[in-house]
């Protein structure tokens, strides 16, 4: 049987997380913001750097799943994966109202950055996605020069998210996630390569 509370609780954490950020997210406050005695949050939860993980595993993962799709539905190209992936992160930043760039930023309440592993699973969804444009890509390791271009569009994606005029959460999203991909095609097939018209 599914804990109704668990859900709560990751809800009332996820709300503070993205007003105050990691800082304001106590026992105390999100037991509060859930309106539930702060002992039944500590049973579920044996610390808040615990509860920070949980919170973003459960934000990382719609992200992923989310990526994962768009992936799958991609323009058979290096710059169609790179533009679905940039265009998921967007989305799904926008989506969780600015959560994902404050459970990131640092320097945090905890000592490990919650989510750090799970962002490294969705950048592995565009490297495995992507290894078959190889041949394209002139850098000597191109499942390297891969991570690095998907590092950077995580990067811009979750500094965008951050910001009050967020590209990626107005009408403006497919041209900003556009504009990723070709950065990001630079850097894996050089400077001197065409890119590719939109």
């Amino acid at each position: 049987m599914a804990d109704p509370y668990r859900p709560l609780f990751l809800q009332a954490a996820g709300e503070i997380v993205a007003a105050a950020g990691l800082e304001g997210m106590t026992f105390a406050a999100v037991a509060a913001r859930a309106d539930l005695p702060a002992g039944s949050l500590r049973f579920r939860f044996d610390s808040e750097e615990q509860l920070a993980d949980a919170l973003a595993k459960r934000v990382f993962a719609r992200c992923g799943t989310y990526v994962r799709e768009r992936l799958v539905g991609a323009d058979p190209s290096l710059h169609g994966l790179l533009t679905a992936y940039a265009h998921g992160l967007l989305r799904t930043f926008a989506a969780e109202g600015g959560l994902a760039p404050a459970l990131l930023r640092g320097p945090g309440a905890f000592a490990a950055d919650p989510g750090a592993d799970r962002l490294a699973e969705i950048r592995g969804h565009l490297v495995n996605a992507a290894v078959r444009y190889a041949g394209e890509i002139v850098r000597p390791d191109a499942r390297a020069a891969l991570d690095t271009a998907a590092r950077a569009i995580l990067r811009a994606c979750l500094e965008d998210a951050a910001r009050p005029d967020s590209r990626g959460a107005g009408p403006d999203r497919s041209a900003y996630a556009r504009e990723l991909a070709d950065a990001a095609l630079v850097h894996l097939r050089g400077p001197d390569r065409r890119l590719p018209a939109s």
